[in-house]
């Protein structure tokens, strides 16, 4: 009975320091870190190098400061940050939190959904019939929603505050904003600084301050920049 009882200890040991080891961190500084398809890990932090998360993996937050954070089919992640590098969700992946980026796109695939915030400075934010249950927000980048696209929260374009915006405001990029059929923006935009804002007659969104908007047909505005 006791030879009984330690070997099932041993066994119930043995399983979680396998479980453990599954949902170890990932952590370096310099280099990219791969996390291979189906696999499982705990946070994934590095400094110079990229993040790739392969296919139906699972992970807790993946951070980078120099390099960009791809997230694979159907994969899982906490959260997604990075400083200089785009952000990428393939189709069906998740993210439970937020994802942000500073001097990069935020690029969401067909199935995608980040249940937090998505933000970003720089970069164009794209979603492809994707989701962002939360709020959106850019100082600088354009927005494209296509293929029924959906953003629960609100939209935001903030007042670009650098000194360059300061001194040189002539040489501004002007943000472009296309929100195309089918697609909805629950909450409110908010515009702090001059947009040019596109929207499906067949697109529905909340209030408008800062920016007029202007209506198109067809699957695009002729006069958007793409």
């Amino acid at each position: 009975m006791r030879a009984s009882w330690l070997g099932g200890m041993l066994l119930l040991a043995v399983c979680g320091a396998t479980a453990h080891a599954a949902l170890a961190d990932r952590s370096r500084v310099n280099g990219s870190i791969d996390i291979g398809a189906g696999q499982q890990a705990g946070n994934v932090d590095t400094v110079n190098g990229a993040i790739r998360i392969g296919a139906k993996a699972v992970v807790g937050r993946a951070s980078t400061v120099n390099g960009g954070i791809t997230l694979g089919d159907d994969a899982r992640a906490a959260a997604l940050h990075t400083v200089n590098g785009a952000i990428r969700l393939q189709p069906g992946a998740t993210v439970s939190g937020a994802i942000a980026t500073v001097n990069g796109g935020l690029h969401l695939a067909p199935r995608s959904v980040v249940a937090g915030t998505a933000r970003n400075v720089n970069g164009r934010i794209q979603l492809d019939a994707a989701s962002v249950h939360g709020d959106v927000e850019t100082t600088a980048g354009d927005v494209r929603l296509d293929n029924g696209a959906l953003i629960g929260g609100g939209l935001t374009v903030r007042r670009d505050q650098s000194w360059f915006a300061t001194w040189f405001p002539m040489f501004q990029h002007e943000p472009v904003i296309v929100v195309g059929p089918g697609c909805r923006i629950a909450g409110k935009l908010v515009f702090q600084r001059p947009v040019r804002l596109y929207v499906s007659d067949h697109a529905v969104i909340g209030p408008v301050s800062g920016a007029r908007v202007l209506r198109f047909a067809g699957t695009a505005p002729a006069a958007a920049a793409e």
